[in-house]
């Protein structure tokens, strides 16, 4: 993980959030639980979302960066067989 401090005078904008790097924290459990305790904990909070693999939540500090926290995958990791590979040669 790299954390960096912006020069003197520098501010960064929230519109900045999806061009730069954040931090990702993968959690077991529940994941609208954990959203919820920060929005009682006065946290900024998105709503939670979806992708076509993925569920997370942002939430911001006060300095407005954006982290990341996501559940572990929802399925156990399957090894292919090599009789189900294609060959590319």
């Amino acid at each position: 993980m790299t954390l960096w401090q912006l020069p003197t005078g520098r501010v960064r904008s929230r519109a900045e959030n999806d061009r730069n790097s954040y931090v990702v924290v993968v959690m077991n459990g529940d994941l609208e639980r954990l959203r919820q305790a920060l929005v009682d904990g006065g946290v900024e909070v998105s709503e939670l979302a979806q992708s076509v693999n993925n569920e997370f939540v942002w939430f911001y500090d006060p300095d407005d960066n954006r982290f990341e926290t996501q559940p572990t995958a929802h399925r156990p990791y399957r090894r292919h067989s090599s009789r189900n590979r294609v060959s590319t040669c």
